[in-house]
Parts: structure tokens; sequence; C-alpha cells
């Protein structure tokens, strides 16, 4: 019942208010996605003006909420914790608002019929003004969300009637892509040029550090625009390094002005790498021998107290998962050697090994070495979330034979990254 009212009075404001005027406040709401993220599934958005983008934000609800309506239909919720007013500053760990635990925010995007079960993200709140209507004076807000824990996320930009600067003739504002591995990248994502006035554009550029943001089109340069009008240049984040990057994408027209939007990029550094090897007749690896990185492969390590996965995806179809269990009531710690005769989560008390692909072990005979392990930050999704760094070393041998596999498994080893300012 609340949602429906919420939508009334938005509906109302917007046929009653029109949109407001290019020159005196800015409503805009950029949606990017990874490749593969659920609720948009790679798409890029922009939404402008009150007709197509309504909000909602009660002084003492601790909540904003975000409505598209057109050919498109979002919503794009946001909480600070439990009894707490939402201000500006950082909202890190977000989760379903519905169920998320106390102290926890909450992030909710969904929409055209697609949303999570649950979610994580964190969001940051740059300026919020309240009104006695519950539709928000300001608010400007930078969002990303992850569906199902997923590693691939919907993220942007949500500017609702913030005054008009000349970081405001851009949207987003603030280009902020999720936070990633060195050497994982990005894609390219559309960042629009608002023109305040007639004008036509000069030149396009970034300053700053132009490996780490090449502009990959330029569809500005050259371009007489009309006041409102906007024109696109597709940025991406490629993650050379380790560490905080930041930027400017700056837009000259002739009569000598210049604007400029932000661009920022996060990656975590260490080593991610995954070695293999077999001996003939072994069932998992055939034989063979394989070397991923992140240049050709997703790697991900997943780990708690008790238990590790490692998953390894080269594409194609093929897949190495790896799993490591401590024994019944035991933990896993560095420097240690555990000699594994079970499967993870079969019958037994001792520590468990399975790494299996398209094929896998009825029973298990092996060992472990935990040369490395750093937990992460709970997600409130996973049973373990993201280490912050592991390296593990194994052997398997499959139902009793005398062939083994063995790897050596790295995820974000040795790394010591400092976060970025918008993360905790």
């Amino acid at each position: 019942m609340a949602g429906i009212i919420r939508r009334a009075v938005l509906l109302a404001c917007a046929a009653l208010c029109g949109s407001a005027s290019l020159a005196q406040a800015e409503t805009a709401v950029t949606m990017f996605s990874d490749p593969g993220d659920y609720v948009l599934g790679g798409q890029e958005l922009l939404f402008r003006g009150t007709q197509q983008v309504g909000a909602w934000a009660p002084k003492d609800s601790g909540e904003a909420s975000v409505f598209i309506r057109g050919r498109h239909n979002f919503s794009l919720e946001f909480d600070a914790p439990r009894g707490k007013r939402l201000k500006r500053g950082v909202y890190e760990d977000a989760q379903t608002p519905a169920v998320r635990p106390g102290g926890r925010p909450g992030i909710d995007i969904s929409g055209d019929g697609y949303g999570c079960n649950k979610t994580t993200g964190r969001f940051e709140v740059r300026d919020i003004a309240f009104s006695r209507t519950g539709v928000p004076k300001r608010l400007w807000l930078i969002y990303e969300q992850h569906c199902e824990g997923s590693l691939v996320a919907t993220f942007g930009e949500i500017r609702f009637k913030e005054p008009a600067t000349k970081a405001g003739q851009f949207a987003p504002a603030v280009t902020r892509w999720p936070e990633t591995d060195r050497l994982r990248n990005h894609a390219a994502v559309p960042i629009s040029f608002i023109a305040p006035h007639s004008l036509r554009v000069k030149s396009v550029a970034v300053a700053g550090p132009k490996r780490s943001f090449p502009v990959r089109l330029d569809k500005c340069t050259r371009l007489q625009l009309r006041a409102g009008k906007r024109c696109v240049v597709w940025v991406q984040y490629l993650a050379v390094s380790a560490g905080t990057r930041t930027a400017s994408l700056v837009v000259r027209d002739t009569q000598g002005n210049r604007y400029k939007s932000a661009l920022q990029g996060f990656a975590w550094g260490g080593i991610t790498r995954a070695d293999l090897s077999s001996d003939q007749g072994d069932p998992i690896g055939l034989g063979q021998t394989g070397h991923y990185t992140l240049a050709n492969a997703l790697i991900v390590g997943f780990a708690s107290r008790h238990r590790i996965r490692f998953p390894v995806f080269p594409g194609k179809g093929d897949f190495y998962d790896s799993f490591f269990s401590a024994a019944k009531g035991g933990t896993l710690t560095s420097g240690r050697t555990y000699h594994a005769t079970r499967r993870p989560g079969w019958p037994g008390n001792g520590p468990g090994l399975a790494v299996q692909n398209q094929r896998g072990c009825d029973t298990v005979d092996g060992r472990f070495t935990i040369k490395e392990l750093r937990l992460g930050r709970p997600d409130g999704i996973r049973t373990e979330p993201l280490a912050r760094s592991l390296v593990i070393s194994f052997v398997q041998h499959c139902d009793g034979a005398s062939a083994a596999l063995r790897g050596k498994l790295y995820f974000r080893a040795g790394d010591h990254t400092k976060p970025a300012p918008w993360m905790r």
C-alpha cells in the first residue's frame, strides 16, 4: 500500500510541477550494467527530467526511493540502517531492505520485470534535502548493486533536482565503476554531455591517467548542440594497476568554456592465478595442464573459517570448481596442511577436498596446504564471502587411483591495497 501511495504522489507531482529548467536544476538517472547482470543485462540507460524520474524521501523514514516511468519502469530504493536518518556519506555492505540485519543499510534496484531475490552493494549520498511532502528538494546519489552475490553489477548515478553546475552538464556527473581486480577490466560506458546553451564542441579529452580511462568512442567533437541537447562519449575503466584511480572527462567548446566530469575506479591487487596439472589416468584433468589468469578466465576466491571455494571459468563451457573444508568442528588457518579423506559435505569427520569440472570423484584422498588466508567482509548472502587474499596448493586422488590432480591457487595473494575513499 505504501508503494501505491508513493507512486500516486509522484505521478501527481509530475503532472502539476512540470520539468525543472535546465538552468536551475538537473534531474538525470544513469543506469549501467556489466554483461550478465540480471537486472539490466548489459544495458546502459539514461532518464532525464521529472516527467520520467520521480523521487520519494520522507525526512524521518531513513529511505529514498526513485521511480522511472515510461517505456522503462524501474524502482531504486536506498535505506539507512534501521532507526537512522539518511544523510550524506558512504553506505557500505548494503543488503535487501526487507531482510537486512540491524546496522546494515538497504539497496534494491529492480524493474522491467527483473529483480533480485537477495542484493548486496554500496551507495554514497552526496547531497540530500527533504521537503514536507516526501518529494525531496534535492538528491544526489551514486550506487552499485550486485544480484545474488554476483560479481557483475548494476551501477550509476541519481541527480534529482540538483543545482546545475559544470559537472551537472554531464550524466553521470560522476562515473564510478564497480570495484574490480587488477587486469579485470570493465566495459566502456556512455557519458552524456548536456549543452547548457547553444554551442559547438571543440574537443574531448581525459585529464589524468589516460591509460586507466581511455576514450573508446567520441561522438561529441565538432558537434553543434542546442541548449539541453546532448552528445555521448564512451569511456572505459582499465584496471592496469591496483588502487584508486581518478580522472576527469573534459569537454571544451569553441567559446573557450571547459566542462568536467569525474571518472573513478578501484582495483584490488596481488596475484590471482590457477595452475593445474594432472597425471595420465586422472579422471578430472585427463593428463592435461592448465594455467589461468584474469586475462583468460574468471577466477574468484570465497572463504570462511570453515570452508573455501575457488571457481575458475575459462569460458566455452569449461570450468574447474574447487572446495576445501575443515574437519567437523574445526577451522582453516594459514600455514597448515590438511589430509582430506572425503568430499566437503559428505559423511565423515575429517577435512574435505573436491576439485571437479564436468567430471567429479565419488571418493577422494589427498591433501591441501593453506599458505595464505585472510578473510573478507561478510556480505550477508554467502556462507563464504569473497576472501581478502588466499593461496592454496593441493593434491587430489580420485576413487582410489594413484594418478593425481595437482594445483596451486591464488586469489589476490599478498595484496594490501588501501580501499578507495568511497569504500570502507
